[in-house]
């Protein structure tokens, strides 16, 4: 994307955005605790390249690099013409299920700066398209934290069924365009792969650094609260600590299996602040506002808890 994420709350005008908002009051928080105590910020600095290196660029970049041609290719066939609009929603929704977040988000916003999202629904595709892969929901969350990948294949048909049945809604009380809609560039242009690489590589960059900024705003969370709160307050900041922190706290006898497992289920739903964030630059950039994402996102974070408690209860966790 040629806009560049990271600058996109610097073109904002009229106030601060949800973006800038949210990082410039985070940045004054951390640099407090920076000259507090700087031993914590370098090791988060040190477990987020961890988790960027090992985790997040493995799982999203070559995802980015071919999200514009999947954009294209939906476009040209499925987007334009063949499906209508189940077709445009669901070539977003496929992108959003199968890369994981934030990679819907980022096609949200392409799509509808193609002009081929309504407004309505690019911003209701930035909630519902945002969700956790099946790689990590199957390999990461429930094979390698809880040994039990069953729970991670749960975990992703209730994602699935949830954010499925919210955009059928949503297709169906879209308002409908004319058959000249999405008829640009989109349609006309092919991607460049030089161009395609240089974008996924900016974007990539602008997801690792909000990733290590929440892991070191985490890791001070552990001496300000108890661990209770520190846990909660951590994973409503960053994701992937968040659920490492229910397991361990599983293993110390802080909460109980089915609280551990329904707490966790509640974070992946909710994304944490770093997703919303990545989600957020998108958005902005394409003038999209992010009020339905946090609605959805919290509709989906309750739903997904209590499919883990359904869980819990079939298999006795």
């Amino acid at each position: 994307m040629r806009g560049r994420m990271l600058g996109a709350s610097a073109r904002y005008r009229g106030g601060l955005s949800l973006y800038g908002g949210g990082l410039c009051a985070a940045a004054l928080l951390c640099a407090a605790l920076l000259l507090w105590d700087p031993a914590v910020g370098a090791e988060g600095v040190r477990m987020g390249l961890s988790l960027c290196a090992g985790a997040l660029i493995p799982a999203l970049f070559p995802f980015l690099c071919i999200t514009p041609f999947l954009s294209y290719v939906t476009a040209r066939a499925v987007g334009a013409r063949t499906l209508g609009r189940w077709g445009r929603l669901l070539s977003v929704f496929l992108i959003g299920m199968v890369a994981g977040f934030p990679v819907g988000a980022i096609g949200a916003a392409r799509q509808y700066r193609s002009g081929l999202l309504e407004k309505e629904e690019a911003e209701c595709c930035l909630g519902l398209c945002v969700g956790a892969s099946p790689a990590f929901l199957v390999g990461y969350f429930g094979n390698a934290r809880w040994g039990d990948v069953r729970l991670g294949w749960w975990r992703y048909a209730a994602q699935g069924l949830l954010c499925g049945a919210a955009m059928a809604v949503v297709c169906m009380h879209g308002k409908v365009r004319g058959e000249a809609w999405g008829s640009g560039d989109a349609l006309t242009t092919p991607p460049r792969i030089a161009v395609c690489i240089a974008d996924a590589a900016e974007a990539m960059l602008g997801i690792c650094a909000s990733a290590v900024f929440f892991t070191v705003l985490r890791g001070y969370l552990h001496g300000l609260f108890p661990p209770l709160g520190a846990l909660l307050l951590g994973g409503a900041a960053e994701l992937l600590g968040g659920i490492c922190e229910c397991r361990a706290a599983l293993d110390t006898g802080l909460l109980g299996s089915g609280a551990a497992v329904c707490l966790s289920a509640f974070m992946i739903g909710l994304g944490g602040a770093s997703v919303m964030m990545q989600c957020a630059a998108a958005a902005e950039e394409a003038g999209l506002s992010m009020r339905r994402y946090v609605q959805m996102r919290i509709l989906l974070a309750l739903g997904l808890a209590g499919a883990a408690a359904v869980f819990c209860w079939i298999w006795g966790r």
